[in-house]
């Protein structure tokens, strides 16, 4: 079974997700996604930034995917490949750039591409780009 951890706070993504992930473990805040994350390896991480039911809010605060990537960074947990999903751009593209150090990673805005290229990841072995 693949292991795919998905962080968002979003419903409706949620469900969206879900219905092409069912085995994806979710998680809506960036503690839930920590804990998740030092607690096994995954072949796929799909990281959203603004959590709390906010939008745009600053990659400072505790409660973002920004907060997940520190983490990520002090820590490196086993992580075959990364996909940010956020709609805030350019919170997204800073943690890209930082997860790029050491890991695979690639930005998709959540959307039906973001949906098929993770499903394509976990199913068929397919590895992003890391030049993207």
């Amino acid at each position: 079974m693949p292991r795919v951890l998905f962080l968002d706070d979003d419903p409706v993504r949620i469900k969206k997700f879900r219905s092409a992930h069912p085995y994806a473990t979710i998680t809506e805040s960036a503690t839930e996604c920590i804990s998740q994350l030092s607690e096994q390896d995954w072949d796929v991480v799909c990281l959203d930034h603004d959590l709390g039911g906010k939008q745009h809010v600053d990659s400072a605060l505790s409660n973002t995917g920004a907060a997940v990537v520190r983490w990520i960074e002090i820590n490196k947990p086993k992580v075959q490949q990364f996909f940010v999903h956020s709609l805030n751009t350019g919170a997204a593209n800073q943690m890209v750039i930082a997860l790029k150090q050491n890991y695979e990673c690639r930005y998709i805005p959540f959307g039906f591409e973001f949906i098929n290229t993770v499903y394509d990841a976990v199913m068929y072995g397919t590895s992003v780009d890391f030049g993207d």
